[in-house]
């Protein structure tokens, strides 16, 4: 009987452990993918802060 209650207590440390690195792992992979977008979106803002200061020194016509 105690190698049951062992083997079950082992099978759900085991599980436990899978399911938190799988968890983690999707965690991970959201926040980079998050990251990879904002990085993104700055560097658009900056393309667009540098065309509207080109606008900006354009002489008058």
């Amino acid at each position: 009987m105690a190698d049951k209650v062992s083997d079950r207590a082992i099978n759900n440390v085991f599980e436990a452990v899978n399911t938190t690195a799988m968890h983690l792992g999707r965690i991970v992979g959201l926040i980079a993918g998050a990251a990879g977008r904002a990085a993104h979106e700055v560097v658009d803002l900056v393309w667009d802060y540098r065309d509207l200061a080109s606008e900006v020194r354009k002489p008058e016509k």
